[in-house]
């Protein structure tokens, strides 16, 4: 019997040259750059994930994904090969876990 192939969406943005991408359960909301202002937060540096832009929604299957070998698998769920395209999905959790051990 096959394996039931699972599929998820990803919002994929640019960081630079990079792409990158978040499960889209993790994103809140999309929204347009505006100059920045203060917000009530007793953390500082909780200004959320600003990028360049965002590319696109998409679903992706996880037949498309391969493990992060060593180094950054903390910071990196996995990488994504879409056509010759390669996307880092990255994990907040593992991105953020140092400010709350700084706090």
């Amino acid at each position: 019997m096959a394996a039931l192939e699972t599929s998820r969406q990803l919002v994929v943005f640019s960081l630079g040259e990079e792409e990158d991408g978040l499960s889209i359960t993790r994103v809140q909301e999309i929204i347009r750059h505006a100059e920045p202002r203060s917000v009530a937060s007793h953390d500082p540096a909780n200004r959320g994930v600003i990028v360049d832009e965002v590319e696109e929604v998409l679903t992706l299957d996880e037949s498309s994904t391969d493990p992060v070998p060593g180094t950054g698998a903390d910071l990196i769920e996995a990488i994504a090969k879409i056509g010759d395209r390669l996307i880092v999905l990255l994990n907040p959790d593992g991105i953020f876990a140092g400010l709350e051990l700084a706090a």
